[in-house]
């Protein structure tokens, strides 16, 4: 919802927990969107079983968005033959269906799906299909280079061509050495975004920028690592082992143009990250250490896809770009529970502009209290 963060539901970012016994009422106004949204808890791993769809139809006055069935064979030179070929009868009694789509979201990173389609009613028991060769599990590969054909099929797409505000953020997994008698180990995991492992306050950072309460957070999130080396590489420098703790967010001035380069480093995993707020357009991705120079005049600046998560490849790179016109405090995450809780996250805060339509609305009163 526009100008309106207080619906965001991100725990210690734009609002404080829902306590149980308690109840906050989410205000949610949709415009143009159409397909499968998806909900869920924002609270450590309560996403795992707290969760589910919201199905949005198109109006009833418009059709499916392709005029024409797709095809998964070749179309047959004439229906008699078809029919003769398939040892089925040429008349046929049908009942005739409606075009269904699937309704829930299947989501897993850098992961090709294969999905075998079959079909019923054949007496003769066909023959085994030729398959082609599919990708292995976690080819990163194959999918980087699929993603990349991905294009935007609407007619206003208005990606921007002049960059403000250029972010280089690293994501990486951390080692840090663990006094608990709990830990089974030494040493612990954690995450970070160019070396800083989010620390979510007691009090959410929204309430805190709205009211002006000092000591919730800073506002010096770095804008590029401190140390610059083989991201991709086995060998990580001992200063970038390292870690720094902090509530640190990225202030922004009302409708600047930002680009992202987020930059997989360490342990070749790869990140599903998402942008509350906003949708963004992905205007490149590749594998191994980004280049600006090289990787800058390969970007798609004609027709790139619009999202709000994009999978960075392990060991590689992957290049966003929005307008920041929708004022107010917005969380930017890895969407991997154990990567959240560890520390993968950051936080954008978009300054209002001028005309009334470009300032963040007050809150409701039912706001739960830390």
């Amino acid at each position: 919802m526009p100008q309106y963060p207080w619906s965001d539901g991100t725990n210690y970012v734009t609002q404080c927990p829902i306590e149980p016994g308690q109840k906050f009422t989410q205000q949610i106004i949709l415009s143009d969107e159409e397909g499968t949204l998806w909900w869920h808890a924002h609270s450590d791993w309560a996403r795992n079983s707290v969760y589910g769809a919201i199905v949005i139809l198109p109006p009833r006055t418009e059709s499916f968005p392709f005029p024409t069935l797709m095809p998964i064979s070749p179309h047959p030179n004439s229906s008699n033959a078809f029919l003769s070929m398939a040892n089925q009868a040429t008349c046929i009694h049908a009942q005739t269906k409606n075009v269904h789509q699937p309704e829930l979201p299947s989501t897993s990173p850098t992961t090709p799906t294969t999905v075998i389609i079959e079909y019923v009613g054949n007496y003769t028991p066909p023959p085994s299909p030729l398959l082609p060769s599919f990708p292995d599990v976690g080819d990163s590969a194959a999918v980087n280079n699929f993603i990349n054909r991905l294009r935007s099929l609407g007619n206003d797409v208005d990606v921007p061509k002049k960059v403000e505000e250029f972010l280089f953020y690293t994501l990486s997994m951390n080692l840090m050495p663990c006094l608990k008698s709990t830990c089974s180990e030494s040493t612990r995991l954690l995450a970070s975004v160019n070396n800083v492992s989010l620390v979510l306050p007691r009090q959410d950072i929204l309430q805190a920028y709205y009211r002006g309460i000092n000591g919730v957070y800073t506002e010096d999130f770095p804008d590029f690592p401190h140390l610059s080396y083989d991201f991709t590489g086995v060998v990580i420098p001992e200063e970038e082992a390292g870690l720094n703790f902090g509530t640190a967010v990225r202030m922004l001035e009302y409708n600047t143009t930002v680009e992202v380069v987020f930059q997989g480093a360490n342990l070749h995993i790869e990140h599903p990250i998402h942008l509350h707020g906003y949708s963004f357009y992905v205007v490149g991705s590749g594998l191994g250490n980004y280049n600006r120079i090289r990787d800058l005049a390969n970007y798609n600046l004609v027709d790139p896809p619009l999202m709000q998560t994009i999978a960075v490849p392990k060991s590689g790179w992957t290049a966003i770009r929005f307008k920041a016109n929708n004022p107010g405090v917005w969380y930017l995450h890895c969407h991997i529970e154990r990567h959240i809780t560890w520390g993968m996250g950051m936080v954008f805060i978009v300054k209002d502009g001028e005309r009334r339509h470009e300032k963040m609305l007050p809150p409701p009163p039912d706001m739960p209290r830390c």
